[in-house]
């Protein structure tokens, strides 16, 4: 029967350094560890040492349904842990996935090249000559893969002042800086735009090269730049979605 001696691997009251995983290499070497991973059917939220298992097709609670994994639990303390879980296809190809885990509660599994955060867009202009704005809602939040970031956000506010020469729009703020992209070649769905331009045209947001970093806000259909105005009593409302390249 194939098991892992818990009682002798390194206790994880710290984090792990080269003297424990020399400490864990040694008892592998010394037969105190077997080298065959033991079979898990069990639920891995109940993993609760360290050390790998098979979670083979019983075992609930992996990243895919239907698959077996390697998976790689660590207890940092007793509040503290991580799950590493590989999968690999009969071809070779691995994919990672990892989550972690306070006070007994687990997050989400994650691709290990996936990234997710929040970010703080903010109205500025292509010229880089950010209004006077007072916001009342600014959020944003994000998901990155690989190179590909798929983003929200939505700012709502007045704007007491505008302090640039032409004032065409722009979002700022974005999580990473996008890819040279030419005027079309990639533009974000507008959810809302309320009595932030000077004209009452939908809007599209769109990335250039020549501004890396920030959204353009247009007018919709080709008809040009849209221009901030003053708010006056009733706030400006704008948010939307969509994905880009990074840089």
């Amino acid at each position: 029967m194939n098991t892992i001696d818990w009682e002798n691997l390194p206790l994880q009251t710290t984090p792990l350094n080269k003297t424990m995983l020399k400490q864990f290499q040694d008892n592998i070497n010394n037969g105190k560890v077997d080298k065959s991973l033991p079979n898990y059917a069990g639920d891995l939220n109940d993993i609760d040492e360290t050390g790998y298992v098979w979670a083979g097709s019983n075992a609930t609670n992996k990243p895919e349904i239907g698959f077996s994994f390697i998976v790689n639990t660590v207890k940092y303390s007793t509040s503290y842990k991580t799950q590493s879980a590989i999968k690999v296809s009969s071809s070779g190809e691995a994919t990672e996935y990892q989550r972690v885990a306070y006070q007994g509660v687990w997050k989400d599994w994650l691709l290990t090249s996936e990234i997710s955060g929040t970010w703080t867009p903010e109205l500025n202009t292509r010229e880089n000559i950010k209004p006077t704005t007072t916001y009342t809602t600014q959020t944003g939040s994000y998901k990155k893969m690989g190179n590909m970031v798929f983003i929200s956000f939505y700012l709502r506010g007045k704007i007491t002042a505008l302090n640039g020469t032409n004032n065409y729009a722009a979002i700022g703020g974005l999580p990473f800086t996008p890819k040279t992209y030419n005027m079309g070649e990639c533009s974000l769905s507008t959810g809302v735009s309320y009595n932030l331009l000077t004209t009452t045209d939908a809007v599209q947001m769109v990335l250039n090269r020549s501004y890396s970093g920030m959204l353009y806000v247009n007018r919709n259909n080709g008809a040009g730049a849209g221009i901030l105005k003053v708010s006056g009593d009733t706030d400006f409302q704008i948010g939307g979605s969509g994905w880009y390249e990074t840089a």
